[in-house]
């Protein structure tokens, strides 16, 4: 016999899930209405130049910002998750779980602090720009590459994790040629998360390095252009519908590739859940 508690918790989640997709596919209408069918009704060369060189300028700082965090995070994941150095495992810990709790804009000012004190102290030519954005961007990164690497090498069946050993590897042998190419899905799988939390932040590049009206950056200390710095100010400054549904776009962009990037994680996440 169904207990009411069952019921209960069955009306609950269906109710929980109507809710969410019908919201979300009242956003979704939105932006595509005010936002996508306008700009095929009012193509502007102009503006459609903007909202691309926003979208590069956003893949840019966010995919050097997972290459600055990826090899740290796959370094201290791994050392976690093979227990490599027993005694500061509490402090690795504490450590990942108070740089996933800080705030964004905090890092933001962290790193806007950091380049005035190279300009005052070292006397270094130092400006806000594509480099130091994505390095702060990095620090935001480095909790979730951590966790999903740890999480990557520890699903690994114990047999397969000791193969190198039987074989004569060293410790960094099986680590490289084993362990790696066994966990490179879940990696990828936090890669790819990490790369959506990059592109949508705005607190952190607005203080390091985004402009709205820069042009795609020359060299790693130019100002760049993004699709949330564009959506930030636009907010204030939209002053025709024009302005208003050129928002609508910038989301639906900044949207298609934050989810697309979250769907990919997630699936190579699932597969190597699955995998043996």
């Amino acid at each position: 016999m169904v207990s009411v508690v069952e019921i209960s918790s069955k009306v609950l989640g269906w109710l929980g899930a109507f809710l969410f997709l019908l919201l979300s596919g009242a956003f979704l209408g939105l932006l595509m209405s005010r936002g996508f069918l306008w700009f095929l009704a009012s193509y502007s060369t102009e503006t459609a130049f903007e909202i691309m060189i926003a979208a590069l300028g956003t893949l840019f700082v966010t995919v050097l910002s997972v290459f600055i965090a990826a090899p740290l995070g796959m370094i201290v994941g791994i050392v976690k998750a093979q227990r490599l150095l027993p005694r500061f495992g509490h402090f690795l810990d504490v450590f990942i779980d108070s740089l996933a709790s800080l705030p964004s804009i905090a890092v933001g000012f962290l790193g806007y602090w950091a380049i005035l004190q190279m300009r005052t102290y070292f006397d270094w030519n130092l400006f806000p720009g594509l480099l130091p954005a994505a390095s702060c961007l990095a620090i935001l990164n480095l909790p979730i590459i951590v966790r999903t690497t740890e999480s990557a090498i520890i699903q690994i069946p114990r047999d397969l994790q000791v193969t190198g050993a039987s074989l004569g590897f060293t410790p960094l042998q099986n680590i490289f040629y084993v362990l790696l190419p066994l966990a490179k899905k879940g990696i990828g799988g936090g890669l790819s998360l990490a790369f959506s939390r990059a592109a949508e932040d705005t607190a952190v590049v607005m203080l390091t390095g985004a402009v709205v009206d820069a042009i795609l950056p020359r060299n790693l200390w130019d100002a760049f252009p993004t699709l949330s710095m564009q959506i930030f100010f636009g907010i204030t400054d939209a002053r025709s519908e024009n302005d208003e549904a050129k928002l609508f776009v910038c989301t639906l962009v900044l949207l298609a590739m934050t989810t697309l990037s979250s769907l990919f994680g997630e699936r190579l996440l699932r597969k190597r859940e699955r995998s043996p």
